[in-house]
């Protein structure tokens, strides 16, 4: 009995033992957790005297709110962050950057596209289908203005097509851009003539032998294109044919782009289309990629596991769209077919049978890179067929060869007229259409074969022309603050009958159709891009001061409408004139005269009003600038609460201070989808003003607001609750961020390449021409420092460069990231570095990434791996960042937040170059055939900020931003609107336009009113709305964030009594995916993007 007793006893205490150290650990588990959290939100400010202050921070994020979307406790936070979603890369046949990888190593030298193209090729046993598609491909701009296209040639493209295809019942034909089309149709009188034409088009429309490909407005770029504007040109020119011609195009047709977005398929999908074509992709990746029998794949997401969203799309064989690309390998064997300018071999009773053998045998060796047994040979090139005899011409040879080989019995082949919904038809009813792979990834950088040996990619694009990029920027950002605006202020007066307001809501709706238009047109791939002439780009800035003026026309009127049940006082209603504006004024408009941005100056000797507008879905604290006359001001809310105020020097450049005017900055906070006012009281003490200090040789005299000290030769040290950062004394440049204990090497500064002989498309610098650094160290840079307690700030000036570095005390999100604002002006640098120049702003960190992987986001959309490659040329390692690059190493993120598209590159570990501007004195031999020396004054706008990892970026799974990067991203591209004055007599409130704010991981996309546009009286029918549900990384320091699994359209907008129906629909809202209850809570489907459209009632 001992034994077993002895035995029990051990067993007893083992047993003791194992549940007490469970025990133990556990509780060290969870306080080690704990306090990892606690440490990730205060940034480990352990030993740092701002430790108090960030511990009050953080207990503020978490305490004093009760807004929905954020969590109590840390515990909930902790316990609810288990759940988000971590998404595995999907499964696919094909990675494109494993062909780019591939190529890069096996063809280093010249090659031909494609090899062995006048071999003997055997007579197939299988039948050969062959679509021949008539077209016409018609920029809108670029030699020449979108006018001058229109008068000179597309005007006449489309009449004669609409009369070729009516006299020729086989022919069919093939349009892409409704922007022309919507101008021709506008453009056609209510004579007889023009009548017919209108009645012919329209029959040739339903008959399907004129089809229209993508209908978007224009063709867009995909590498500078963000997805707001992609989505809302193709709701313009989807609309306009719903609406006009009763169209809804199934296909789709981006053959000229330089290069391709893999967000693009996803968007295209989305919107209804079952198959899209391609064409501009790197010469060795088409190339490997026909070899494979792998031009044509199915386009797969990345994120995506349920193939939901794939979408079959053909690359085009050739290497571009015309003629002499498409028949076959040999492009001057198919020179001799292009009939559509009079270039090709004319048909004759005589030569048919040879003609024919040479086109037959190209038909075999193109059909030899495709899985199925039918291609397609595009008949067409730039603005081709605008005379009836051009038409005439191809028809009359075409014709011959078609009967010809269709007659030949040894040849086995079929070929007729169609458009690209026919070929693709046929090819997915083939039965090899199965063999067809998958594919993930996107294409680029892009280039072209003939210049394979000589390395021109097309990376200088991705730069050129920044003041445009930067404008296109701002446009989108104000119409997406009109829109929200307008169509809220077109409910009210919907729901409430206020009838004297329905003109102006019309008005407003003709201005937002102009600024939509305008906003489209920038998008094409010449335009955006910045590869078209001067005067097209001074008509395509021309075309967005329009629409910025129509859009702050429509923000004036729709505001003042949505505060008109508050804007009376006694007998003094307001008056909403579209003239008059009741004296309200917007903040930064651009001026006309050089399209630079200027601030208003505001007199605070008589009472006035400021308001700000948060055009994003949750709630900011953030700050207002505004200029005023004198310091002497108090600030007071809605509440009659004194606001934080802080006043800085307004400077000469660097001629010193203004005397008569001094910048104003508010702490401000906005609910989501709101407004905040604020009263401007003149009193006789001063606002607190900053403290300015000076390194340089610049003498800048004191004044009595502002008494200038010397900074001395000690770098720079600005703290605030969450980070420490040093700057250069004598460059102003950042040199160090440091989070509690932890110290980043982080050094900002600029540098530059001489341009070689790149131009407007091609970035391709000469390395050795001088020291990168030269144009900046040959000066002695002026630096300001400006100390205050709501923003702090390091200026920089250079001959034709400033920079601000900006750091935050006020605001959880702002002051976890650094801003920088640059002014660049190439025509003021110094006189050796004023030509031939490409200007970067470069990091070195010491946070290095592995493998050269780094990211950038594809249109805003997602982001995607970068891989630098250090055995090809620095150019060819630039990719596209539409807002957003960061690299990370296992322990630490860094990333760049950018109000404007832009190039990047990760050239070394730890390093980011991304280009500011370039000015280029070559041609590129590209087409434009222009230098691009038509430099303005630029600026550009980032945010950067570091954070650490909890665990390291797990491979298998897709990157994601963090949720701090998305919300910094979203507020750097959708700033306050800042506006003074209104009605002097009564306040405007606070607006808090939706009823609910937004879990972080929902986004509204796109908020704008749809109405027939054919109308001559136009009324808001119905309401279109996108949600964007986003995915973030939960494996970063944590923003008190709360995730949702699903949605309310009613709790958000509070509007089920207007609403007749509620249909889920397409992207773009040309078709009805199926109709829903508003009030039901819809499910969330990680990155997805869900349009709905709300009729009213």
């Amino acid at each position: 009995m001992k034994l077993p007793m002895r035995l029990l006893l051990a067993t007893a205490a083992f047993f003791f033992i194992i549940v007490y150290l469970i025990a133990n650990k556990h509780s060290k588990t969870q306080s080690i957790q704990d306090k990892t959290i606690t440490q990730d939100k205060s940034l480990s400010f352990r030993k740092s005297p701002q430790n108090e202050l960030t511990q009050n921070v953080l207990l503020q994020e978490i305490q004093t709110t009760t807004r929905a979307n954020i969590y109590q406790t840390l515990e909930q936070f902790q316990k609810e962050h288990k759940k988000l979603p971590t998404i595995l890369k999907a499964r696919a046949d094909i990675f494109s950057q494993d062909v780019l990888d591939y190529v890069d190593v096996n063809y280093k030298y010249e090659f031909k596209m494609f090899p062995n193209t006048t071999r003997e090729v055997p007579r197939r046993r299988a039948p050969i289908n062959v679509v021949i598609i008539p077209h016409s491909h018609v920029d809108p701009g670029w030699l020449q203005t979108i006018d001058e296209y229109y008068k000179y040639l597309v005007h006449g493209i489309l009449t004669n097509t609409v009369l070729a295809l009516t006299e020729n019942p086989e022919l069919k034909f093939m349009w892409a851009e409704t922007v022309f089309l919507a101008k021709w149709w506008d453009n056609l009188t209510i004579s007889d003539v023009d009548g017919v034409i209108k009645m012919k088009f329209q029959e040739l429309l339903r008959q399907g032998r004129f089809e229209i490909v993508m209908g978007s407005w224009v063709m867009p770029d995909e590498a500078s294109t963000h997805f707001y504007s992609i989505i809302d040109q193709m709701v313009e020119g989807h609309q306009w044919l719903e609406h006009t011609l009763g169209i809804k195009p199934n296909y789709t047709w981006s053959i000229d782009p330089f290069g391709h977005s893999s967000s693009f398929p996803y968007f295209l999908k989305s919107a209804g289309f079952k198959a899209m074509g391609i064409g501009r992709v790197h010469a060795a990746v088409k190339r490997h990629l026909a070899l494979n029998q792998s031009l044509e794949f199915h386009w797969r997401q990345a994120w995506d596991h349920s193939r939901q969203n794939d979408i079959f799309c053909h690359m085009l064989a050739g290497e571009t769209y015309i003629t002499r690309d498409s028949c076959g390998t040999n492009s001057m064997k198919c020179s001799q077919f292009d009939f559509t300018g009079h270039d090709g071999e004319r048909i004759t009773k005589d030569n048919v049978a040879t003609q024919a053998d040479i086109l037959y045998r190209q038909y075999l060796s193109k059909a030899d890179l495709f899985h199925t047994n039918t291609i397609f040979n595009l008949m067409g090139h730039d603005f081709k067929y605008s005379t009836i005899r051009s038409h005439t011409y191809m028809l009359e040879n075409v014709r011959q060869l078609m009967r010809y080989m269709n007659h030949n019995r040894t040849m086995n082949i079929n070929i007729k007229f169609g458009t690209l919904g026919d070929y693709f038809k046929m090819v997915q009813n083939d039965t090899n259409y199965m063999k067809i792979p998958s594919l993930i990834g996107d294409f680029y950088p892009y280039m072209m074969t003939k210049a394979y040996t000589s390395k021109d990619y097309w990376t200088g694009y991705f730069t050129t022309r920044p003041f445009d990029k930067y404008l296109g920027r701002e446009l989108q950002w104000m119409l997406r603050v009109s829109e929200i605006l307008n169509t809220f202020a077109a409910l009210k007066i919907h729901q409430e009958a206020l009838s004297p307001y329905n003109d102006i809501i019309m008005e407003n709706l003709l201005n937002l159709t102009e600024a939509h238009r305008e906003l489209g047109v920038y998008q094409h791939h010449d335009a955006i891009t910045g590869t078209e002439k001067k005067h097209v780009a001074i008509d395509y800035e021309r075309r967005m001061m329009t629409g910025l003026q129509a859009c702050y026309k429509v923000i004036k009127t729709a505001f003042n409408i949505l505060q008109e049940a508050t804007m009376t006082s006694g007998e003094d209603t307001i008056d909403i004139d579209q003239n008059e504006d009741n004296n309200l004024y917007i903040d930064d408009v651009r001026d006309l005269t050089d399209m630079q941005p200027s601030k208003i100056l505001i007199d605070v000797t008589k009472e006035q009003q400021i308001i700000v507008i948060n055009p994003v879905e949750h709630h900011i604290t953030t700050v207002a600038r505004f200029y005023i006359n004198d310091p002497h001001v108090k600030i007071f809310n809605t509440s009659g609460t004194e606001m934080n105020v802080q006043v800085n020097p307004i400077w000469q450049d660097m001629d010193g201070m203004f005397e008569d005017r001094y910048e104003l900055v508010i702490e401000v906070t906005v609910t989501a989808f709101g407004s905040s006012t604020y009263r401007i009281k003149h009193h006789e003490e001063t606002a607190k003003c900053s403290e300015v200090l000076i390194h340089g040789s610049k003498n800048y005299s004191s004044n009595d607001y502002f008494k200038i000290q010397n900074q001395g030769n000690t770098d720079i040290q600005i703290s605030n609750s969450y980070l420490k950062a040093t700057f250069s004394f004598d460059t102003g440049d950042l040199v160090s961020v440091q989070q509690g204990e932890d110290i980043y090497k982080i050094q900002a500064s600029f540098t530059s390449y001489h341009s070689g002989l790149g131009g407007a498309y091609v970035f391709k610098p000469r390395e050795e021409a001088w020291d990168p650094k030269q144009a900046f160290t040959i000066q002695n840079a002026t630096v300001r420092i400006i100390h205050g307690h709501i923003v702090s700030e390091v200026h920089t000036l250079y001959a034709g460069l400033t920079r601000v570095f900006i750091i935050h005390h006020t605001g959880v999100h702002i002051q976890k990231a650094i801003s920088i604002n640059n002014v660049i002006d190439i025509k003021n640098f110094p006189v050796p570095f004023r030509k031939n120049i490409e200007v970067m702003m470069e990091i070195k960190t010491n946070i290095i990434n592995k493998n050269r992987i780094f990211y950038s986001d594809a249109n805003g959309f997602q982001m995607r791996p970068r891989k630098t490659n250090p055995d090809i040329p620095v150019n060819g390692n630039f990719y596209p960042m539409t807002s957003m690059f960061y690299l990370e190493s296992t322990k630490t993120r860094l990333t760049v937040t950018s109000a404007q598209p832009l190039g990047v590159s990760n050239l070394n570990p730890g390093e980011v170059q991304i280009g500011l501007d370039r000015m280029t004195m070559f041609n590129d031999n590209k087409g434009m055939s222009e230098a691009i020396d038509d430099n303005k004054v630029t600026s550009s706008r980032f945010m950067l900020f570091v954070e650490k990892r909890r665990k390291p970026a797990d491979v298998a799974t897709v990157s994601m931003p963090s949720a701090l990067g998305h919300l910094l991203q979203n507020l750097i591209n959708n700033p306050l609107v800042q506006m003074y004055g209104g009605n002097k007599n009564s306040m405007y409130e606070n607006l808090a336009l939706i009823s609910e704010e937004l879990p972080c991981n929902i986004k509204i996309a796109l908020f704008r009113g749809l109405f027939d546009k054919t109308s001559k009286l136009p009324r808001l029918n119905s309401i279109g709305l996108t949600i964007h549900s986003i995915v973030y990384d939960a494996h970063l320091n944590i923003t008190m964030c709360k995730y949702s699994k699903t949605y309310n359209i009613d709790k958000i907008f509070n509007i089920s009594s207007k609403v007749s129906q509620t249909e889920e629909s397409s992207l773009s809202f040309m078709h009805r995916v199926k109709l829903i209850n508003i009030s039901d809570d819809l499910p969330v489907s990680p990155m997805e993007l869900k349009s709905y459209k709300l009729d009213l009632a």
